[in-house]
């Protein structure tokens, strides 16, 4: 009796690949790390704040401002930490970006937030789906 095998292809067919991280097969994980400087963690929180400010110019009403606020204090926590919170930023963002359309700001339309906005994904080098970044 004779043992039946199944031939699965579970690695990568290619010319030419570029990646910051890569995982291939089943069960594989790829993680990056980011660290930050000195001098780029204070330009970060130098963007919370701007984005903040703008959301306070942007935002009526006290009460949708104290839930906004929520999620920049979740936001600075996850920069501040001695190696950034990526998926703790890109939550804060993502929350952040819902609670905005829920008071009638589009946060991809307001240059004083998407400015921030952008300039922390870049440095934390994450990815905004729900923005197209």
């Amino acid at each position: 009796m004779g043992t039946k095998r199944s031939s699965v292809n579970e690695g990568i067919q290619a010319n030419s690949v570029s990646a910051d991280v890569l995982a291939v097969g089943r069960g594989a994980r790829a993680t990056q790390h980011v660290t930050l400087d000195a001098t780029l963690r204070v330009s970060l929180v130098n963007q919370v704040e701007q984005l903040d400010g703008a959301l306070r110019n942007a935002v009526p009403g006290q009460p949708a401002r104290e839930v906004l606020a929520e999620d920049v204090a979740a936001l600075k926590t996850a920069i501040e930490r001695p190696e950034p919170d990526r998926q703790g930023a890109t939550r804060a963002l993502e929350s952040l970006h819902d609670k905005l359309k829920m008071v009638g700001v589009v946060l991809a339309d307001t240059a004083e937030l998407i400015g921030p906005v952008k300039a922390i994904a870049s440095a934390l080098q994450l990815t905004l789906r729900f923005l197209g970044l």
